[in-house]
């Protein structure tokens, strides 16, 4: 770059055709400065282990049928393998990197069929020595800003070629991969960022006397990426949090919840397919309590078992007695309650209300963590003999990810809706290419795709545009409770 200076950290890179250990380093790209500045800014480089980037690399490595699949990091002087599947390494000096070359070559992928062939890699230690890099396809990692720091690559030690609809699931896998990554630099600014109604960080507020259940509150807002409904928190503040923990076991007894009903729509004509059921406390103290504050506490209570059957049995006698328009109902199902006894509990449900299996779809929050819960897999599996549909809640805010869902019998994706509300805001090219992703990925999978969120005209129209076909959200309708005649 002609106006560096000589402190700046490329200044030292050789240039594009002087000779290294491993044949020619790759060009320094223009934008290195700024590009170096975003990755570090990031805090990824020395972040720890990331399961969802596990995931990726290895779909990645199943859509390329490749030996080794990476998600590298390209700082100053080396390659950061951020995630690997196939090689058991940190990372490698840059100069003597694949990645460095791909990353310089623009936003396209970069495809070697043979490195042996090509000057540029011939003589490169990863080619003559382990792990034998023959063949190599580099998708970079491009983010918001325009700056690739790294790549997601595939790569085997025969000569090889990739169709071009494998190029394009990779390209997509890549935006996955730099999605997460840019998620997880907001999680840590909202981790650090005040709250407006304390004045304090999730830290000062443990250190200001926020009992265990209202951090562990505070704690769930922020890894979910939403506020807690309900009145905010507050140093102090536990009378609340008591009363509803006290109130919580009698819930179901004393009749206090409700069902409300939100529509699920097919976005090209707004027509109602469907209807999902949300569950409301009615507190005779404390007014309308909002699952977001009383779930958590009665999945750690283990009450969270009656309330699901609760709802599910609500939802499908109103299911049949034609109060719900549309043609299915989905009910929410805590991870807690993805025990063994789960698909007797629904299956018994439907045969009381009359109500065909193929009608139900169960939602499961994207919190369901199933490389941790092998049994919960085999409990969705089971539903899904029953002829029950499965949903994944909230994608591309929590743990799942697409490489996950080979192991889930999943039939819908509801992506969360803080992807949908980027699609009109200042960053709706990059919300757009991330739907759009998501979308074919899920398409290529069997999988139907449903918006959350929905609250403008031009988020439906976003939603299509990009192949989603399903919507729930304020444009269509609020969740309400039936009508009494």
């Amino acid at each position: 770059m002609s106006d560096q200076t000589p402190d700046e950290p490329t200044a030292s890179r050789p240039e594009a055709e002087d000779a290294v250990p491993g044949g020619q380093v790759a060009p320094t790209p223009p934008d290195e400065a700024e590009r170096l500045a975003e990755l570090r800014s990031m805090g990824v480089l020395d972040s720890g282990p990331n399961p969802d980037l596990d995931a990726l690399v290895d779909m990645a490595a199943l859509v390329a049928g490749s030996r080794i699949a990476l998600i590298t990091l390209v700082d100053e002087d080396e390659q950061v393998f951020k995630a690997a599947y196939g090689l058991d390494a940190t990372g490698t000096p840059r100069d003597v990197s694949f990645c460095g070359h791909a990353i310089a070559s623009g936003p396209d992928p970069m495809v070697i069929n043979d490195s042996r062939a090509d000057p540029r890699f011939a003589d490169n230690p990863l080619v003559t020595g382990d792990p034998h890099v023959v063949f190599y396809a580099g998708i970079p990692l491009v983010t918001g800003a325009g700056h690739a720091i790294g790549t997601l690559c595939v790569i085997d030690d025969t000569p090889r070629n990739l169709e071009p609809r494998q190029l394009e699931a990779l390209g997509r896998l890549a935006t996955q991969a730099t999605g997460l990554i840019e998620l997880g630099r907001r999680h840590r600014q909202a981790r650090t960022a005040t709250d407006p109604h304390t004045g304090l960080t999730q830290a000062d507020a443990r250190s200001a006397g926020l009992d265990a259940v209202d951090a562990a509150r505070a704690d769930r807002a922020a890894d979910s990426g939403r506020g807690v409904d309900g009145p905010p928190l507050r140093a102090g503040d536990t009378a609340r949090t008591r009363t509803i923990e006290a109130d919580l076991p009698g819930v179901v007894d004393a009749n206090q919840l409700v069902v409300h009903y939100q529509p699920i729509v097919r976005l090209s004509s707004a027509e109602w397919i469907g209807a999902e059921a949300l569950v409301r406390w009615h507190h005779p103290e404390l007014g309308v309590v909002m699952p977001d504050e009383f779930i958590p506490l009665a999945e750690d209570l283990d009450l969270i078992g009656a309330i699901d059957q609760h709802v599910l049995r609500v939802a499908l006698h109103d299911m049949a007695a034609g109060r719900v328009p549309g043609h299915e109902i989905a009910v929410n199902v805590s991870p807690a309650d993805l025990v063994p006894g789960l698909p007797d509990v629904v299956a018994a449900e439907l045969w009381d209300s009359g109500v065909a299996p193929a009608a139900l779809v169960v939602e499961v929050t994207e919190r369901l963590r199933v490389d941790q819960r092998p049994e919960a897999v085999q409990v969705l599996r089971e539903l899904v003999d029953l002829g029950v549909r499965v949903a994944v809640d909230d994608f591309g805010a929590g743990a799942t990810s697409l490489a996950n869902l080979r192991q889930m019998p999943v039939s819908r994706l509801k992506l969360d809706r803080s992807l949908v509300a980027d699609l009109d805001g200042p960053d709706a090219r990059r919300a757009a290419l991330v739907v759009r992703a998501l979308a074919q990925l899920s398409s290529d999978l069997g999988v139907e795709v449903l918006g959350e969120g929905v609250e403008t005209p031009r988020q439906a129209e976003m939603l299509i545009s990009e192949g989603v076909m399903l919507g729930q959200g304020f444009l269509f309708g609020r969740p309400a409770a039936l009508s009494v005649d």
